[in-house]
């Protein structure tokens, strides 16, 4: 079966333009390689990997579909594996968040800042 009917019977995208889009933008992994075509086969036990913009999904196909179903029986399609990855995109996500500071240092910020600077107390 084709890997771009595949994704869009187990519901993981709505349409195939949007597989083949992401396709383009090198964002499904098929066995550890980059996809390159839509139209590759797939075979049960392939190993998919797909980037979203805050997430990396990996799944392992277990059976094949002849028609877009119901959620509640797509989901037996695939069996989703808990990537390593994922976690770390997480984590990374986080750490970023924490960060940014988009504001300039107020008054009291700007005399700390000062002070240090003028201290003779740092680690050289």
């Amino acid at each position: 079966m084709r890997i771009d009917k595949w994704l869009v019977f187990a519901r993981l995208f709505k349409t195939r333009t949007k597989v083949t889009k992401a396709i383009e933008n090198k964002m499904i992994f098929l066995n550890g390689s980059v996809l390159k075509k839509q139209s590759q086969l797939l075979k049960l036990e392939d190993d998919i990997l797909i980037k979203n913009s805050n997430e990396i999904i990996r799944i392992i196909v277990k059976q094949f579909a002849e028609k877009r179903d119901a959620y509640s029986k797509a989901k037996f399609l695939y069996e989703k594996k808990n990537s390593t990855v994922t976690e770390l995109v997480k984590i990374k996500s986080n750490v970023n968040q924490g960060f940014q500071n988009f504001s300039r240092p107020n008054k009291k910020e700007r005399r700390a800042l000062t002070h240090l600077k003028t201290t003779e107390n740092f680690i050289k």
